[in-house]
């Protein structure tokens, strides 16, 4: 499997952290240096990360005041 078709497959389970962090690596020649387990944790960090703050955008959206709710 190819590059390319790993990240297509991590952005199809909406894995976007992932491939983001896999495009990182790819253009980071010190990464190449970086053991099994660090580039694993950095792809789930990433992921984590991207869900957190995907999540509290989502959560701003439906905080915000509806311009019906401004009329008085």
């Amino acid at each position: 499997m190819s590059y390319h078709q790993i990240c297509e497959g991590l952005n199809s389970l909406r894995l976007i952290g992932m491939g983001q962090a896999m495009t990182q690596m790819s253009e980071t020649p010190d990464m190449a240096d970086w053991s099994f387990d660090e580039k694993l944790i950095f792809l789930i960090d990433a992921e984590i990360q991207n869900k957190a703050q995907r999540r509290q955008v989502s959560c701003l959206l439906y905080t915000s005041p509806s311009p019906r709710d401004k009329r008085q």
